[in-house]
């Protein structure tokens, strides 16, 4: 599972949204077949239907290291809250190879948010092919 974290400067809301890519939830043409999340605001939480999120990868990162390419750069619309954002990794090369440890290597790090909010996030991806 994949996950990203927003918090907006202008709103007090927290956005996770964790996004399932085993091979199994792809379809043929391998996009992503389900995403879950929640909204926070106003110390209000509340389960996002996967119908209401939409998750695109506009700009890649290829890892010098292990050869995987990773979205770097990712456009979230949330229609139903009127949210339109883009989040884009602060440091390209944030891939983590703990193939040593725990036999996987994902990307993980900051990254800035602008759109309807702004403000920052964190991302954390794994399962990524060459």
């Amino acid at each position: 599972t994949d996950q990203l974290k927003v918090n907006s400067d202008q709103f007090d809301f927290d956005l996770k949204l964790i996004a399932s890519r085993p091979p199994i939830l792809h379809g043929n043409n391998g996009k992503q077949l389900m995403n879950t999340g929640t909204l926070t605001r106003d110390s209000i939480t509340e389960i996002l239907p996967d119908t209401g999120i939409h998750l695109t990868p506009l700009e890649t990162w290829t890892s010098k290291s292990s050869g995987l390419i990773y979205p770097i750069l990712w456009k979230l619309e949330l229609p139903s809250k009127n949210i339109n954002l883009t989040t884009k990794a602060i440091v390209n090369n944030s891939e983590f190879d703990a193939r040593l440890t725990t036999c996987n290597i994902y990307w993980e790090g900051a990254v800035s948010v602008e759109g309807s909010q702004t403000g920052k996030g964190f991302v954390e991806m794994n399962k990524f092919k060459h």
